[in-house]
């Protein structure tokens, strides 16, 4: 793929990304290992540009998971350094669901997304969390289904409908979906901008983590559930970047080069 550099990243310092340009798993700038699969996964994911996220984007990562048991996860993750994800940053990627729906129709049918300390489950070690879960748990869990969720801690770290926040965007396969999730582990909340293809969006308001302790969640997980055997949850992944940012003195030199910018073309 190829990144398109819009002013907040102008104004970031961007320090990991990946457009899959490399059509290798380590490819990219500033991460600390290469994508890995779950060992639950059949084979490892193969970077292609048979079928573009967006036209013009080319390389990206399919992973096509598919269930050898029932609920089984599967993920692929990457991790970047503990320094940025100790202070303030934003993580943009796309998305895009390429299997059909026909069996994602249960409450152990999920897709999840997030920041973890290793973990790739979608367990209470995220601090940040976006997914799917397909139906209720009965009639004690109720979720939003079928569509984006963002999780919102309440009172505990469960995976209960009072802690998923239902955007109102329908998980739809083809569809791709461009994240854009600004994390702040100080205060251990974030917030979520979700814009699909189909024009559909959502922007939420302050998320407060999922893991409420302090340890600094510098892994990038990309995940799924499958309920049934043989179940496929294929997925794929694009323009992944993470924005540091800006320190205020840097902010505060930028305006000096402006200022002086300004100056030399009002002599000129």
């Amino acid at each position: 793929a190829a990144f398109a550099i819009s002013p907040d990243h102008a104004q970031a310092a961007i320090v990991a990304s990946d457009d899959f340009s490399s059509g290798t798993l380590s490819g990219g700038t500033g991460w600390l290992n290469s994508w890995t699969p779950t060992a639950t996964n059949p084979s490892t994911p193969v970077v292609s540009n048979a079928s573009e996220l967006s036209a013009g984007s080319g390389n990206y990562l399919p992973v096509t998971p598919t269930s050898v048991t029932g609920n089984t996860t599967h993920a692929v993750s990457r991790q970047f350094s503990t320094v940025v994800a100790s202070s303030p940053y934003t993580v943009r990627f796309d998305w895009r669901m390429d299997s059909a729906l026909t069996n994602f129709n249960t409450f152990n049918d999920r897709i999840h997304i997030g920041g973890s300390s290793g973990n790739v489950n979608s367990d209470n070690t995220f601090s940040w969390l976006v997914g799917v879960a397909a139906a209720d748990n009965g009639t004690t869990n109720v979720v939003p289904d079928g569509n984006w969720y963002v999780y919102d801690y309440t009172t505990n770290s469960n995976f209960s409908g009072t802690n998923l926040v239902n955007t109102g965007i329908a998980l739809t396969t083809g569809v791709t979906y461009s994240f854009v999730v600004n994390v702040n582990p100080a205060a251990r909340n974030y917030t979520v901008t979700i814009n699909g293809s189909d024009s559909s969006s959502y922007v939420s308001g302050t998320l407060d983590f999922r893991n409420q302790s302090s340890t600094p969640t510098n892994t990038l997980a990309f995940g799924s559930v499958t309920n049934e055997t043989n179940d496929t949850t294929a997925f794929s992944i694009d323009n992944i970047s993470i924005d540091g940012v800006p320190e205020p003195s840097s902010i505060a030199l930028l305006g000096v080069m402006g200022m002086i910018g300004i100056a030399r073309r009002r002599r000129g």
